[in-house]
């Protein structure tokens, strides 16, 4: 898949017996993804896998109140750059 879009999550949230989801990302979605209240009912495990040169993190993932009740493993990664710039006085 090149794309992920809210319509995808939608047709994977309706699996229901999926327990564990990995997303790779070559960069972050030009959509936001909304996981919806109703959708994956047994997700256990969710993983977003990105690339390690994405700067923007992954503000685009929501997650609606109820959208993933059995969920135990949250993984987002997020880029932490220690700039000497910014520890300068």
């Amino acid at each position: 898949m090149v794309e992920v879009t809210e319509a995808d999550l939608c047709v994977l949230g309706e699996l229901c017996a999926l327990t564990f989801l990995d997303l790779w990302f070559k960069e972050d979605p030009k959509e936001r993804m909304i996981f919806r209240r109703g959708g994956f009912n047994s997700l256990k495990v969710f993983h977003y896998v990105r690339h390690p040169y994405i700067v923007r993190g992954a503000g685009y993932l929501v997650f609606e109140t109820g959208a993933v009740p059995r969920l135990e493993m949250l993984s987002i990664p997020f880029l932490y750059q220690w700039r000497k710039a910014m520890t300068s006085t």
